[in-house]
């Protein structure tokens, strides 16, 4: 429903200049709650949940943020044909996620498993967080490799 209201809103050539011209404010508030949402759903919300509590704060900010993201990404595709530029970046990016997206399913749980019994085992002290950004670096890094020398070739063979 954000979805069609914000393309709504987005052709709507009252609003349009708008959008246009505080786009990289949309791109930029967009990308800071996918953040906070990947952020909240690996680390904090799972130990919340754990315990049996949810924090005020992040109850009432997840849901926002969601609709922020769905409308965001409505309106910069339905604006991104009034720019002059070859392609949206972010939607590019979420375009590769998808095609990497298999290799993410697979991996991301054995990596996390290799990264926290690295970090154990070196008696090193990091936070979810940082633990969570590595083991999402080395996953999106794995599933790229995968995807390139072992999924594409398999793929031409159509």
């Amino acid at each position: 429903m954000l979805g069609g209201v914000g393309a709504l809103i987005a052709t709507n050539d009252k609003y349009k200049s708008f959008f246009v011209r505080y786009r990289p404010v949309l791109k930029f508030a967009t990308l800071l709650a996918c953040v906070y949402i990947i952020i909240y759903c690996s680390t904090i919300g799972l130990d919340e949940m754990a315990g049996g509590m949810l924090g005020y704060f992040n109850a009432y900010v997840l849901i926002p943020c969601i609709g922020l993201i769905v409308l965001g990404f409505a309106i910069i595709n339905n604006t991104q044909n009034v720019v002059k530029t070859k392609r949206n970046k972010i939607l590019n990016t979420l375009e590769y996620l998808g095609l990497l997206s298999y290799g993410i399913y697979l991996f991301h749980m054995p990596i996390y498993e290799l990264g926290r019994d690295i970090v154990n085992g070196m008696h090193l002290t990091l936070t979810d967080e940082c633990l969570t950004l590595f083991v999402l670096i080395g996953t999106i890094a794995f599933s790229h490799l995968t995807y390139r020398y072992v999924e594409r070739p398999f793929l031409r063979l159509r």
